[in-house]
């Protein structure tokens, strides 16, 4: 998995920037020491070799610092291509009921049926916020399916909820024309 190499390749740069971190506190340390014991030309040479290896350090500094915002970006996108995957299922599980031909065979399953939709309904709406999240974050390919999928949804959600009214309304006409009969 893609997301987990470079979760893996974030913590070793975490590991070698502590490293260098670490390099650099122990060369001024010693060049402290070495400060304190050294005079005249000894002295004149550790400074320079020192000031060399400063430059050294921070020379290194620039491509670590690029390195680091590369993997962090990478990390965002499959994290964000990973959130799509996990919303897409989730619509087509939703879809499935959305999409679903029985609209009752009697005014009490009919109701009931419409109840069972107002809560389909409420949940999907719920997850609005997620997908505007989902579709604001950057500009990825895997955000247009997502787009056209989250409309599929809310249009079958829509039809659904007309064709239940109406079955409703049906069953309740052939509920009252059997009352009178009787």
């Amino acid at each position: 998995d893609n997301l987990a190499n470079i979760k893996r390749l974030l913590k070793d740069q975490d590991h070698d920037e502590a490293a260098m971190n670490f390099r650099k506190q122990e060369l001024d340390n010693i060049a402290k020491s070495l400060a304190k014991e050294l005079t005249g030309e000894d002295l004149k040479d550790m400074e320079d070799q020192v000031e060399k290896l400063r430059k050294r350090f921070d020379e290194l500094e620039g491509p670590m610092s690029d390195r680091r915002k590369q993997l962090e970006a990478a990390k965002k996108i499959h994290e964000l291509k990973r959130d799509i995957l996990i919303e897409l299922r989730w619509i087509n599980e939703k879809l499935a009921s959305a999409e679903n031909s029985n609209y009752g065979e009697s005014l009490h399953a009919a109701q009931l049926l419409q109840a069972r939709h107002n809560t389909l309904k409420a949940e999907v709406l719920s997850h609005q916020n997620r997908i505007n999240e989902l579709l604001s974050d950057t500009d990825i390919e895997d955000q247009k399916e997502l787009s056209e999928k989250w409309h599929e949804l809310l249009r079958a959600i829509d039809n659904r909820e007309e064709k239940l009214k109406l079955s409703v309304i049906a069953q309740q006409y052939l509920f009252d024309a059997e009352e009178v009969q009787d």
